[in-house]
Formats: structure tokens, sequence, C-alpha cells
């Protein structure tokens, strides 16, 4: 080497070349360096360092990041104090600049991991200078996010929805610009920024919910329809692939501003809502894909209209706050259960609010934040539910009170709190983000509009998309805006996929990922004997619900450069999800896959038993199946019509584990009927 040192750090840099910083050139550990010096590996030589560090440090970390840059964090100084500082290497040009930024833990001796999403985690190490080890733990969001426009200029909209598709195209569904309702659909497209119009909805309305089902349709139901108090309780599929609109069946109760949850089964849950004279419900029904069809289920406790509802891991829906119709916050929780379709309470919010947001976080808590309270004052309070206690905790508060707001999960594990309606009611463009780990809040760049009641999704290639509402002065906006988290990766570093498990997958199953760059670029290393990064150059896949099921890291059972295989996902609730691959931190173009948590492959098999006409000409039929299993009997005269055009008999029941009985009642006024049964 051009010069001794021990105590510094080595990174290695993707284009073969070895940075060596810090570290002590004497026995005492006091003499700190702040020289560089190169190693070639193409070459084998040694040159010294054009640029030198800001701050003579040892026992640091020093971990390279996804844009090509190393942070250097902590360490010691030549009195054998821990510092906190961080500053960041460029390698062309070479230079050091110190981040604003410090540790909020000065440390040296510890460990700097990079985590998927890119940001660092430091943890433990020394912090005085009696060497008291540390428990202090912190990540570090380096990066700075970007905030660009979509192309294209899309229709004013509020009160409408917004649905990651199959494709990874997102659909803007109905909403209203004034009192112009919006039937007109659009489709954003993530791979060029643009929007494309599509068919126009049956029934244009907004206060609607739009759910993507398991079939890769989206399920639009009840809302606010043209003319006053036209409260709807018909229901529309979009197909995707032909770019079209067809009704389904419709709504027991005509409802809008609802709330609804995608089952594990498959099923969409819809809750609550207005009806056409202004009465707030308690009503609950849910809609049967494989039928086209609706049943009522359990009703809620409490009133909750713009409350908010969770697909929680354990498969129940936990729903909370809103309002009991007039004004009056609520504080009350509830969680149903889909196997008994009944309403439990459970633990109360700390503050009662409405028109706040719910979000499912990889621990299975559920983060609630901001609203609005009784006094129609926004909040910036925000509270954790645990679903094992069932019990609510306070977390750090945002610095933006807001209400009619969004939040999105980030591949890096924040939370992006955008826009809403502030203390002084009105739009706000202020962006700030959650940190899961330390329960903190960091305000960020901000959008580059003021909006609220507008609507944000979680992108396939890692970016949020917001879309419309109101704009500070209350218009209805028709910009569209993209948030970035800012790694600023190179192409050559991104992992490639090129191939993966067929749609739809069943839980049974792993999920296999083959492509290039798994392993990504070479990692850097800590200081000598003490404190070190720890690699992460390998394949990690994430798996997360585009409609629920929470966010989860799937454990490997073979992975290579080139190729990643999963576990079986066990109880993953059905429905699509995004994988996404990273590697050194860096996330690959995520993948929609189709998942179905029904190991039962179909047709279902059965055994018939025993079929007879009673004594009172009703006809029952007597099958075998598989324990558990929900069945409905369907009818016809003409076996060759599609089953989706046969009618609905009704429910068969379990009268034994695994004996399964149908008796039809209308038999005896019908000379000839065909029969099948179908899964609920």
């Amino acid at each position: 080497m051009k010069f001794a040192s021990f105590d510094h750090s080595a990174t290695a840099f993707p284009n073969g070349q070895v940075l060596l910083a810090g570290g002590a050139n004497d026995k005492t550990g006091t003499n700190l360096l702040v020289f560089t010096q190169i190693f070639n590996t193409s070459s084998g030589t040694w040159a010294n360092g054009t640029s030198f560090m800001n701050v003579g440090r040892r026992f640091h970390t020093a971990t390279l990041l996804p844009n090509g840059q190393a942070l250097f964090a902590a360490g010691e100084d030549g009195t054998f104090s821990p510092l906190n500082s961080v500053e960041i290497f460029t390698l062309s040009p070479a230079s050091f600049v110190t981040n604003n930024n410090p540790l909020n833990f000065a440390r040296a001796l510890h460990t700097a991991n990079i985590l998927p999403g890119g940001r660092v985690i430091f943890t433990g190490g020394f912090g005085d200078t009696n060497l008291t080890p540390s428990t202090s733990v912190e990540t570090y969001d380096w990066a700075t996010p970007i905030i660009t426009n979509t192309t294209g200029i899309i229709n004013s909209r509020t009160n409408h929805t917004a649905t990651l598709l199959p494709n990874g195209k997102v659909l803007l569904a109905g909403g209203s610009a004034g009192a112009t309702l919006q039937g007109i659909s659009e489709v954003f497209a993530p791979t060029n920024s643009t929007w494309t119009t599509t068919s126009t909805l049956n029934d244009p309305r907004q206060y609607h919910t739009a759910t993507l089902l398991p079939n890769g349709k989206v399920l639009v139901a009840g809302g606010l329809g043209t003319g006053v108090s036209n409260v709807l309780a018909t229901a529309e599929l979009f197909n995707y692939t032909a770019g079209t609109w067809a009704r389904t069946g419709a709504m027991k109760t005509n409802r809008y501003q609802h709330t609804s949850a995608l089952l594990g089964n498959g099923t969409v849950l819809v809750m609550g809502g207005l009806n056409a004279a202004g009465n707030t419900l308690k009503t609950v029904e849910y809609y049967k894909p494989n039928l086209g069809s609706w049943k009522s289920t359990g009703a809620m406790n409490y009133f909750h209209l713009h409350g908010t509802a969770t697909l929680l891991a354990n498969g129940k829906v936990l729903i909370t706050g809103g309002t009991d119709g007039t004004n009056n916050a609520v504080a009350q929780s509830e969680l149903y259960d889909p196997v008994a379709g009944t309403w439990a309470t459970t633990g109360s919010l700390a503050t009662a609010r409405w028109n706040q947001t719910a979000t499912l976080l990889p621990s299975g808590r559920v983060l609630v934040m901001g609203g609005r309270n009784s006094s129609n004052v926004a909040l910036s309070t925000v509270e954790l539910f645990d679903p094992n206690s069932g019990t609510w905790t306070n977390t750090g508060a945002m610095a933006t009170a807001r209400q009619t707001f969004t939040a999105t999960l980030l591949n890096n594990g924040e939370v992006l709190a955008a826009g809403g309606i502030n203390l002084a009611g009105t739009s706000t463009n202020a962006a700030e983000l959650y940190d899961t780990i330390s329960g903190k809040w960091a305000t960020c760049t901000n959008l580059n509009f003021a909006r609220a009641g507008h609507t944000a999704t979680f992108l396939t290639n890692g970016q949020v998309l917001l879309t419309s509402g109101l704009n500070a002065t209350t218009n209805v906006s028709q910009s569209a805006e993209l948030f970035n988290t800012g790694l600023l990766f190179t192409n050559t570093w991104q992992p490639q996929i090129t191939s993966f498990s067929a749609s739809p997958l069943l839980v049974s199953n792993g999920i296999v990922i083959n492509g290039s760059q798994f392993r990504g670029p070479s990692y850097g290393t800590g200081s000598a004997s003490a404190g070190q990064d720890s690699p992460a150059n390998y394949p990690i896949a994430q798996l997360r619900g585009v409609e629920g099921g929470i966010p989860m890291f799937l454990t490997s059972t073979n992975w290579a450069t080139n190729n990643f295989t999963s576990l079986p996902l066990n109880n993953y609730p059905s429905g699509y999800a995004m994988v996404t691959l990273f590697a050194n931190g860096i996330p690959a173009n995520s993948f929609m896959l189709s998942i179905s948590n029904i190991v039962i492959p179909e047709p279902f098999p059965f055994s018939i038993l025993s079929y007879a006409t009673l004594g009172n000409g009703s006809f029952q039929i007597n099958f075998t199946n598989t324990p558990g299993i929900a069945f409905v009997a369907l009818g016809s005269s003409d076996p060759t019509l599609a089953v989706t055009n046969w009618s609905v008999l009704g429910s068969v029941s379990e009268i034994s584990a695994g004996q399964f009985q149908f008796v039809d009642s209308q038999a005896s006024t019908i000379s000839t009927r065909f029969y099948t049964v179908k899964s609920q």
C-alpha cells in the first residue's frame, strides 16, 4: 500500500477499484488519517486518493449505496470519542461531502446493513469513551425523493378510485369534477408515464369502491350516481384485457361512501356507508365472484362512516374510526370474522377520528394516521393497532396535521403521507415519511401540487402515482405526479426478471423467479476487526398483496445469480400480489402474481353417494368432498349452457364431516333439471 493504516475501511466498487479510507497509523490510535488510497484490481496497483475525508475516523462503517456512492458513518475520533457525523464519497469525480443529517446516536464499532429499498440500518457499537455497549438502532435515509409529473392531461376528478391492474397499469374510474360525474375511465402506463382513455362506466358514479379480484377483473360497486340522491346498488366489472365494463349482480343495499375489503377467500366485503335516504348504515354484504351475486352477513356494532377497513394477517377485517353520520367522530374498532360472519369489538382508538388512513405494516400491525375530530379539526396524531393484543398505542405524530390524504407503504419499509387538508382547511402539498422501525416522521420533498381527496397507487417500478383531487383553491385538479424514492441506481446494477411462476399460484407452492443480476455489485466492509457491514448482495424477495395481505419477505430454499425459489406461501390470502426482488438494496421491476389459497384442484373431485325423489316431490343429492368446503348448488334445463348462466338454487349443507347434501324443494314443479355444484 502507499501508506500503512489500521482500523480503516475498504469499499469495493463495481468498476474494480477498492477504496481504503480512514483508520490510524500509530499504535495509540490517536493519529487518525483523512487520506485515502485506491487499489486497482485490473492492474494490481495502488494509488493515492485524490480526495480526503472531512473527519478523521476509525471503527466506522463504509456502505456501498445503490447510486454508486459510499456512505461513511460514525466511528471514533482521535480522543476516543464516538462520532455521529456522516459523509458521502463519490468515486467520479472523487470527493467526500459531509451530510448535514448526522446519526441520532454517536457510535463506533457498530454494524451497518443496507436494507431492501436502499435505507441503511445502524446497530449497536459503543456510545461513549468508556466503551459502553449501545442498544440503539436507527435507520438512515440518505436518498432524496424525486417528484415528476406524468405525461398528458387526465380528466379532472375527485372521489374517484385508482386500481393497480395485473398488467402493472393503473385504472382510474368514476369520480366527479364539480357537479359533473366522470363516466370515462383512464389507464396509466408506468413504462412511458402516459394516460389513455378506455371505455365508459355503465353508471357514472362517485364515492364508490373498486377492488381487484383474484380473476384479474376490477369490481366497482355502489356510489352516488347522476341526479339528486341517486344512490346506486349496481356493480360492474372491468376487463383489463378487453378494456370493457360489464354489469354484474347488484348489491342488496343502495350505498355510497362505504368501505370494502378483499377477503382471504376471494370474496369482497362491503361495509356501511349512506343509503338513499341519507341514513348511515351498519349493514354488511359480500360479493361472490364465481357467482356474480351478493349475500348479506352480520351487521357492524357501530357506525363507521368515513372509517377504514383493513384485512389482517389472521384473515379478519379491522374497521375503525369514522363518524356516526352526524360528524361525531367515533373511536370504536371492531373485527369481522369471515368464518362466523360476525363482528366483535376490539380496543378503541385513543383519539376518535374520521377521514383518516390505515396502513398494514410488515409487522402485522396497522398504522392509523391523521383524520379529523368531531370539531372538524385536522389531526396529526398517529396510532398503532396490535392484532395480537387488540390494543392501540400512540406513535410519532406527523409534522403536518391532515385529513382526506393518502398513505402508501413504500418498498423500503417507510410510509409516505401525502397531501390532504391541513389545519387551515386548505389542500396541502406537504409530504413526510414514517420510519416503521423508529416510529418517527421526517419531512421530505413536497408534491408539485397541493391536493386532497386524491388517490395514491404503489406501482411495480417502486414509484407512487398520485392523481387529481382538490387543489389549494378547492378546484378539481387535472394533474398527476410520481413520487420516486430517489435511489438513482443504474440499469446495469438492477436485478432483471426474465420469467416467474405461472399465475394463479397455489399457496402450497413456492415462487420461482429467474433472471440475472440477482447478486448485485460487490459489497464494502467496516473498519478492519471492528464494526463491519454485512453483505446484502444476494436476492431477497418480497410479497405484498394489492388488495390485502401482510407485506412479507419470502424464505428461500435456493438462490443463485440467476434464480430464486421460495418456500410455500402457506395461508397467504387469495388475490393479486406484487413480487419484488432486491439485491444490495436495489429493487427489480416487480411482477404481478395471482395467488390462490384454495388447494383443491378444479373441478372439485366428489363422489355421488345417492340421489332420490322425496315424498313431497323434492329432489335430494348426497355427495362427499373435503370437509369445510362451502358449496352452492346450481340448476338448468339446458346442460349445454355455460355454468355462469345456470340458476343458483341454494347453499349445500355439510351434514357431517365431508358429507354434503342438497335438497331441491322446487323439483316438484320442474319437469327436467340438471344439477351441478360450485365452491363459494
